[in-house]
């Protein structure tokens, strides 16, 4: 019986150094590769495309190789195939080190680049080139990154962007500390859209909205209509537009998701 239970656990103790020696393979295989790629991108062998970033008028030459672009970018992809006889693109909108980093990660997934400092710019390079797995690995980064401190900083960058992600986390910031960020001026900032999508997010978590919002909104709608620029209307019908804007937004919301008391202070606001 003892000598099953050795032969057993040597038997486990050689599978074990076994798998541990394959995974150390895969490692050394893996790095032997991004090593080959990088090379052959800082090399000079069988380019046969250029990329011209930076000034129009005098542009810096970057040589690659149509067959890794194509391969690893949807954007490259989509430009060169069908085109057999194209050998340049010009991409003077990016600068030299923009092209260079995104092109590491093209060639051998080189993500270092990805920093504190250009997170969103970098959100909008890999949207440009359709690097879908950088976009993401960029996007989770600014989530990680969004704070109280900088939370409308990032919900503001994010309108060219339409990044679910960086949207849910500053809703998440603006929820949490509602009450602190009431009379902040940034939050008199939000777009419509924007209020719309807010109120739908804090639906979605079935919550119950409390008076302050609705006193937001009502100063919102009045702030909203003092910056209306060229519309001398007459104060009737701004009030009748505030009223109008007012229902507009609290048709979004669940019967549930007012509580009966903070209900009936909205009277105050007349905008029955």
């Amino acid at each position: 019986m003892d000598n099953n239970n050795n032969n057993n656990q040597i038997e486990n103790a050689n599978q074990n150094q076994n798998e541990n020696e394959m995974k150390n393979l895969e490692k050394k295989v893996t790095k032997n590769l991004i090593k080959d790629y990088s090379n052959i991108l800082n090399g000079n062998s069988f380019k046969d495309f250029s990329i011209f970033v930076e000034n129009k008028s005098n542009p810096f030459e970057i040589k690659v190789h149509k067959s890794i672009l194509s391969s690893r970018s949807p954007f490259f992809n989509e430009f060169l195939k069908g085109q057999n006889d194209i050998n340049s693109i010009s991409l003077n909108q990016f600068n030299k080190k923009e092209m260079e980093s995104i092109l590491s990660y093209i060639y051998y997934g080189n993500i270092s680049f990805v920093n504190q400092e250009n997170l969103i710019q970098l959100l909008e390079i890999s949207i440009y080139f359709k690097l879908n797995l950088l976009k993401e690995i960029i996007q989770k980064k600014i989530s990680n990154s969004i704070n109280y401190s900088n939370f409308f900083q990032f919900l503001f960058q994010n309108r060219n962007l339409n990044s679910n992600e960086i949207e849910i986390k500053c809703f998440e910031l603006i929820n949490q500390n509602f009450s602190q960020i009431q009379n902040n001026e940034n939050l008199f900032n939000l777009t419509k859209e924007e209020i719309i999508k807010f109120i739908q997010f804090k639906q979605e978590k079935k919550e119950i909205f409390q008076f302050d919002f609705f006193q937001f909104l009502n100063n919102w709608i009045e702030k909203r209509n003092q910056r209306l620029k060229g519309k001398k209307e007459k104060e009737k019908e701004k009030g009748i537009a505030k009223k109008r804007l007012f229902h507009s937004f609290f048709s979004l919301f669940d019967k549930d998701s007012i509580s009966k008391q903070d209900f009936d202070k909205l009277k105050q606001f007349d905008f029955s």
